[in-house]
């Protein structure tokens, strides 16, 4: 294969894996989940992963039981290091089967595994020799401008979906500073205002008074802050909060606690 049906198998895949994810989170909640890191119909993991599976496995693509074997491995195993690599960069960990049957610190199950498995069988004996065949027919100008202009695309959804992930680990980052502010500003408004309580001396006491008017102030005003700041969330930085709602924040695990019920009021218009 040429780089141009390499790029555009990967594309392809990457989209059926979207459709599939998008389809399996969509039915239970019977709504729309455009599920996926990136902000387009398409998931990459599944990509690379449909990508692996082919370059590892083709010599054996006759036999069943080494496909369903080499794919679960080989899948998992990339599962597993997406999972680290995603952690590692932004600081929140978008999936977690803990709860499931057999899994690997949270990062793979033998559930997804199996599945894994069963879809390379199905990639290697019908899928992708059926894309194969269709950009056989593609004349070599086409290929290369529908290549060139995906990859534009792709490249940009990138850019923007990366960006949107930094944005939003920053505004957790400011909602924990501000509620933190909070509690720490409604500390001191207590232990002052019992200092005044047990204070005599008259100017003392105006002195006190005028610290608590100021603690007031402060903590009306980190409290709006907060408050705007949970309310004004991006489009999509929603559509993300949406597409991964079990996803754990590693640095500020409460602030995404509170960003996600600020965002839910705001869906049933509270």
């Amino acid at each position: 294969m040429d780089m141009r049906t390499v790029f555009l198998c990967f594309i392809a895949y990457s989209f059926l894996g979207w459709l599939c994810e998008t389809v399996y989170c969509s039915v239970p909640k019977r709504k729309f989940v455009n599920r996926g890191f990136l902000n387009g119909p398409l998931c990459p993991v599944y990509g690379f992963g449909a990508l692996l599976v082919i370059l590892l496995l083709g010599p054996w693509a006759q036999s069943i039981p080494l496909l369903f074997a080499g794919g679960l491995v080989f899948t998992s195993a990339l599962e597993y290091i997406t999972s680290i690599l995603l952690e590692k960069l932004f600081h929140i960990k978008l999936w977690d089967y803990s709860g499931k049957l057999l899994h690997i610190n949270g990062r793979v199950c033998l559930k997804n595994s199996v599945l894994f498995g069963v879809l390379s069988v199905l990639l290697m004996r019908l899928l992708h020799p059926f894309v194969l065949d269709v950009l056989a027919r593609l004349p070599q100008a086409a290929a290369t401008w529908i290549s060139t202009g995906i990859l534009l695309v792709f490249a940009a959804d990138i850019v923007v979906s990366v960006r949107t992930v930094v944005q939003l680990s920053g505004k957790l980052a400011e909602l924990e500073r501000l509620f933190n502010e909070i509690w720490e500003k409604n500390r001191q408004y207590k232990e002052v205002l019992l200092q005044s309580l047990e204070e005599k001396r008259e100017s003392v006491r105006e002195q006190q008074s005028e610290r608590l008017e100021a603690l007031r102030a402060r903590i009306r005003q980190a409290a709006a802050k907060h408050h705007a700041l949970q309310k004004n969330s991006h489009v999509l930085q929603r559509r993300f909060l949406n597409a991964f709602p079990n996803a754990k924040s590693l640095r500020f695990p409460e602030a995404l606690k509170r960003l996600r019920g600020a965002v839910k009021n705001l869906r049933r218009g509270r």
